[in-house]
C-alpha cells in the first residue's frame, strides 16, 4: 500500500455513521446488523483500499473492505483444513464434500465407509477388548 493515510481524512466513510459493533460480529454469530455493515462497505468510496489494508494485516478483526475475517482468511490461505479432503472432481477438491447430497459425493462417501469397514474387519478383534 502506498504512503497515503488510511483511511483518507477528506472522504466521508459510511462506516463512521453506524455503531462500531456492527463491524465486529461475535464469534459464530452473524446477524442483520453485520449484513448492514457489509452493505455499507460495498457502497463505500474506498472499499478497494480498505480491502487491501485488511489483506495486508492478517490479525485485523471484523468487517473491512466488504469482507469478513473468514473470507479474508480463505482468500489469503485458500480453503481451510476442513476442505482438504473434500469433494469429488465435480467439486474440484478430490474426495467428497461432507454433507453434500450430490451423487458423486454420496458415492465417494459410501466407498470410503466400505473401505474403512473392510480394513477394520481385516484387522480382526481389538486385543484390548
Amino acid at each position: 500500500m502506498d504512503d497515503d493515510a488510511f483511511p483518507p481524512p477528506d472522504v466521508h466513510l459510511p462506516c463512521t455513521t453506524v455503531e462500531p459493533e456492527d463491524f465486529f460480529p461475535a464469534k459464530g454469530v452473524f446477524g442483520e446488523h453485520n449484513r448492514r455493515a457489509l452493505r455499507l462497505c460495498r457502497d463505500c468510496p474506498v472499499v478497494a483500499r480498505c480491502f487491501q489494508f485488511a489483506m495486508e494485516r492478517p490479525a485485523l478483526q471484523g468487517i473491512w473492505g466488504a469482507t469478513t475475517e473468514g473470507t479474508r482468511r480463505r482468500l489469503r490461505y485458500g480453503p481451510g483444513p476442513a476442505w482438504g479432503q473434500r469433494a469429488i472432481a465435480s467439486h474440484g477438491y478430490g474426495g467428497y464434500s461432507r454433507g453434500c447430497k450430490c451423487d458423486e459425493c454420496r458415492t465417494a462417501k459410501n466407498e470410503r465407509q466400505r473401505e474403512l469397514r473392510r480394513r477394520t474387519l481385516a484387522a480382526g478383534p481389538d486385543p484390548g477388548t
